[in-house]
């Protein structure tokens, strides 16, 4: 397993947007095609010199709260399995919405570095419903699968997280960091500048703590957001037409999108 260099440089880690998996309304009976696409995907990420790979069912319109699918969990695994085989670069899971359990089990199985949770601290409010997050239970397993060496990036405030009870941002930091849940927390809002200072603010509080920008980022403010954050995970940015959805991922675009961020 190679683990992500979590605050010993400014990493980027590219998306690896799944097709609809099996069990999903739009799934097409298709996995042959949704395994090739991924991997197709994950191999041009790799060959556009990127630091890391997030495997994602991006496109399963209706996500479970906390708890996927056993054929979710499946396709993931043979998925994230074969990708973990073929690139050289960290490979991290996140099954939406927030199946921490399943996410952990599936990276540990494949050898992959790391995980991307929603919820690891309070609650957040979800088209879904309300999500809570069950840190004791995720504890638990952690030493139950013995996989302390899985990295955990926790998102605190972003599209998949925003606290329920007003809380300030470099407190759930705290929270999630001193549960052990969070070797680096995740954040993403639409403002650039906003997004600029939130890093900031929760660096102050949180001496050490890797921060790892969620979203919205782009060749123009990428490089002034590295100089406070500690990488970012980069998707559609990466994809062939990428006001659309479900475009593939195309090498040049990773390779013009790492110049810019390395000129930082």
């Amino acid at each position: 397993m190679t683990s992500l260099e979590l605050g010993k440089r400014k990493l980027i880690i590219g998306m690896v947007h799944l097709l609809p998996l099996p069990g999903s309304p739009d799934y097409k009976n298709n996995f042959e095609d949704v395994r090739r696409r991924a991997v197709q995907d994950a191999q041009a990420l790799a060959e556009g010199g990127i630091d890391g790979m997030l495997v994602q069912n991006r496109w399963d319109r209706a996500t479970s709260r906390d708890a996927s699918s056993p054929e979710t969990v499946a396709a993931m695994t043979v998925i994230t399995q074969e990708i973990v085989g073929k690139v050289g670069a960290p490979v991290g899971v996140h099954i939406l919405r927030n199946d921490f359990i399943g996410s952990l089990a599936v990276a540990k199985v494949c050898g992959a570095a790391f995980i991307r949770a929603t919820a690891v601290v309070g609650a957040t409010y979800l088209a879904h419903g309300i999500l809570e997050a069950r840190p004791e239970e995720y504890i638990r397993y952690q030493t139950r699968m013995a996989a302390q060496d899985v990295q955990i990036m926790a998102d605190i405030w972003s599209m998949h997280y925003k606290p329920l009870v007003l809380t300030p941002v470099e407190e759930i930091a705290r929270q999630a960091s001193s549960m052990r849940l969070a070797d680096a927390v995740v954040v993403a809002v639409t403002d650039a500048g906003e997004m600029y200072e939130m890093v900031k603010t929760i660096k102050a509080a949180n001496a050490g703590l890797p921060v790892i920008l969620g979203g919205y980022t782009n060749a123009g403010n990428i490089g002034k957001l590295l100089s406070v954050a500690d990488g970012a995970i980069v998707g559609r940015a990466f994809e062939r037409d990428a006001g659309k959805q479900q475009g593939e991922v195309l090498a040049s675009r990773v390779r013009e999108f790492m110049q810019v961020a390395r000129a930082g």
